[in-house]
């Protein structure tokens, strides 16, 4: 695998895991889940309370059912029997029959029998307070006798009963109704605090104005939902199902209402809360885990072939250790390239000192080492850039994230969020994310602006074979590549120096060159440039190319410095081989790029107005074109 695939691999999982915190494992998207269940729960239980009755009602019905066709009910209710009174509707009927009120009309709305018992066992006759002429001879049926059963529960005695309402008939059911027959019975309270107790929740069954007491603002029947007290809902919050009881007029009487403690949100608040800490726990280990990848496969290699290409430019070293040149990845394949391209050189070095003997070439040889010495320089700005990166890495503060997340591991909730300390973790590790990715970047930036230099390195060393014979076939390209490509071998020296390179290019501009050998020329006259802006404060450094098509024909590439100048009398010798300004000059760079033109057909010279002033290098690509300016 490559090394940008592990790295990134690496720094892909450590961002995907901090994305699934703070995004998919959000606080707010589970817990609305865990709310919904626990509404449905209190929903339901609402539902159960509210079938229970109905169990109760179906109960009373076939009671009433029984009572209601019997003949000798049929009979009473025509010719009031008082031996049928006596018999069956005694004190003791409501006691064995287990009802609470029974009462008997004619169909002339004739009040045959009227009793109700309250809860104290206290046997009352007449009206309870309800007016069940009105519920068994309801008005939508213009005062009439209903024609079948129908219950509702109303408030007897301060206490809600079920009544339950059905016509006479004989036992044969074909004789007309002579009457209704109304029975009650109070809600077993015992029946309802068994059922609450099974499912959980505080049941109370009341009526509209119990409701507004209970609930305040909230919606009361006939209004039928779910509601909460909290909004967002809290811990403490109950969750209120209300299953509103409708009387047979469409009227709403009494809402069952059914308080669900918060048993499911306080779990699933602890849930939230274990699960954003183990996602916080694995992303840290996540974290410390890629960035001791990344140290073991890219900063620990980086550092020692560092460390071994400069003993090798200082001469204490001739090879790169195998550890780097047998790695299946770029720092392998960097290690090798520039293995080869040494030993190339070695060799290069011995054919062109023979060269030089045999057929006075010894020019060559310097010419090689002068151009390969200024590749070698953007080499080791290189190798600086990328051992600056490493050493300035801020994986060691995950580590105290770490320590602080792993002491207070039992509260994270509070800690990240209240914590002075503990609110700052996260962020930082979304920055520390961000300066991983940021550095990632600029490595491979780095590999492949050093993966260029070594390769142009070892297009100069091949390109050795050539200066001892005559000048390859040149090719006519444009010009803008070549340009540009010099100006990014040197890119990275100039930024190291604080020098600013500002390129103009006419694109369409082309002229027959030698490409490698026009690079060379370009890069030494940069690597003078930027030695000559020295003198300037850093941020006045200034460096320009300009390339474009002469008026008269041919191409002309200017490279223009504010740097130091030259003076008058130097003018006219500044490309002799050996002449120099500076103090470790070797005369040798501006001698090479005015032969090396002149053998490809190009000219060059120098502007300069004095000491201080800057210097311009001016190339055109025919020597006749020089000679019509001039003339």
């Amino acid at each position: 695998m490559k090394l940008g695939s592990k790295v990134g691999l690496g720094i892909l999982g450590i961002t995907s895991v901090v994305l699934c915190v703070f995004v998919l494992f959000q606080r707010p998207m589970m817990l609305k889940s865990f709310v919904k269940l626990q509404s449905a729960a209190a929903e339901l239980n609402a539902d159960r309370a509210y079938k229970s009755i109905l169990t109760e009602v179906s109960a009373l019905g076939r009671q009433t059912q029984d009572w209601g066709s019997w003949d000798d009910t049929y009979d009473f209710v025509l010719d009031s029997n008082p031996n049928y009174r006596r018999v069956n509707l005694s004190d003791s009927t409501f006691e064995t029959t287990h009802v609470d009120l029974i009462w008997i009309m004619s169909n002339t709305q004739l009040i045959r029998y009227a009793g109700w018992r309250d809860l104290n066992g206290v046997i009352h006759r007449g009206d309870p307070g309800v007016n069940l002429v009105d519920f068994a001879f309801p008005a939508n049926l213009g005062g009439k006798p209903r024609n079948k059963g129908a219950w509702d529960i109303r408030t007897v005695g301060q206490q809600p009963m079920v009544l339950y309402a059905r016509p006479v008939l004989d036992s044969s059911e074909k004789k007309q109704p002579v009457g209704m027959i109304v029975i009650g019975r109070f809600l077993d309270r015992k029946k309802v605090d068994n059922l609450a107790s099974a499912i959980g929740v505080v049941f109370s069954l009341e009526d509209l104005s119990g409701l507004k007491r209970q609930l305040g603002q909230l919606p009361v029947p006939p209004l039928q939902g779910t509601f909460s007290y909290n909004s967002p809902p809290t811990v403490q919050s109950d969750v209120i199902s209300i299953r509103n009881v409708t009387g047979d007029d469409g009227e709403t009487r009494f809402g069952i209402i059914c308080r669900t403690g918060p048993t499911i949100l306080i779990d699933g608040v602890g849930t939230v809360n274990n699960s954003i800490g183990y996602m916080i726990c694995f992303s840290l280990f996540s974290s410390l885990l890629g960035l001791i990848l990344i140290k073991i496969m890219v900063t620990r290699p980086l550092a020692t072939l560092s460390a071994e290409v400069s003993d090798i430019g200082k001469g204490n070293s001739r090879l790169v250790s195998p550890s780097l040149t047998e790695r299946n990845d770029e720092i392998g394949l960097v290690s090798r390239f520039f293995q080869t391209a040494f030993d190339q050189l070695e060799v290069a070095q011995i054919s062109l000192v023979k060269a030089s003997h045999e057929a006075g070439m010894a020019s060559v040889a310097r010419e090689v080492l002068h151009n390969a010495g200024n590749v070698f320089n953007s080499i080791r700005v290189a190798f600086g850039q990328l051992h600056s990166i490493a050493a300035n890495s801020k994986f060691l503060r995950l580590q105290e994230s770490v320590a602080l997340l792993n002491e207070n591991k039992e509260d994270l909730d509070r800690y990240t969020k209240e914590d002075p300390k503990g609110s700052k973790v996260l962020p930082f590790l979304t920055a520390l994310s961000d300066r991983l990715v940021d550095d990632h970047k600029h490595s491979l930036s780095e590999l492949d602006d050093l993966s260029g230099s070594v390769a142009h390195m070892r297009e100069v060393i091949l390109a050795q074979y050539t200066f001892a014979s005559p000048m390859s076939q040149q090719e006519e390209v444009f010009l803008a590549p070549i340009v540009e490509e010099s100006a990014r071998i040197v890119q990275k020296s100039l930024q190291h120096h604080g020098v600013n390179l500002e390129l103009s290019l006419e694109p369409e501009v082309k002229a027959s060159c030698f490409p490698p050998l026009l690079i060379r020329v370009l890069v030494n006259l940069l690597t003078n440039a930027k030695d000559a802006v020295q003198c300037r404060e850093a941020g006045d450094r200034t460096i320009k190319m300009q390339l474009k098509r002469l008026p008269q024909g041919g191409a002309s590439l200017l490279v223009q410095d504010n740097g130091e100048g030259v003076e008058v009398h130097d003018a006219t010798r500044i490309f002799s081989n050996g002449f120099t300004t500076k103090p470790n000059g070797s005369g040798y760079g501006l001698h090479y790029c005015a032969n090396t033109l002149r053998e490809m057909g190009w000219s060059i010279r120098m502007e300069s107005a004095g000491p201080g002033m800057g210097a311009s290098f001016v190339l055109l690509d025919r020597t006749e074109s020089l000679e019509k300016e001039a003339a």
